[in-house]
């Protein structure tokens, strides 16, 4: 993270209030631009394979699975459902 936040200019003080990810016009980077560079990824991979991804996959996809992963790891459910900002499990 200190390596990024250097390579983007980040870590002065002048520019502490800036967001940390962003997109290509300085603003915060929002859920759509997500879902939006993901489809590119996932549209670039296909072209190469196209048994290589799901027919479906967004950034939720990917919070499901590391959830998945962390129960099956044995960290408590509490501790997951907190950590993904959700109210209840």
């Amino acid at each position: 993270m200190e390596q990024y936040m250097k390579d983007y200019g980040l870590d002065i003080p002048e520019r502490e209030m800036r967001p940390l990810f962003s997109n290509r016009v300085g603003e915060k980077l929002t859920g759509t631009g997500i879902t939006y560079i993901l489809k590119n990824y996932v549209n670039a991979a296909r072209l190469s394979n196209k048994d290589l991804m799901p027919d479906t996959l967004s950034p939720h996809s990917f919070r499901h699975s590391k959830a998945i992963h962390l129960l099956q790891s044995g960290i408590n459910l509490v501790h997951i459902r907190d950590s993904l900002g959700h109210k209840s499990i």
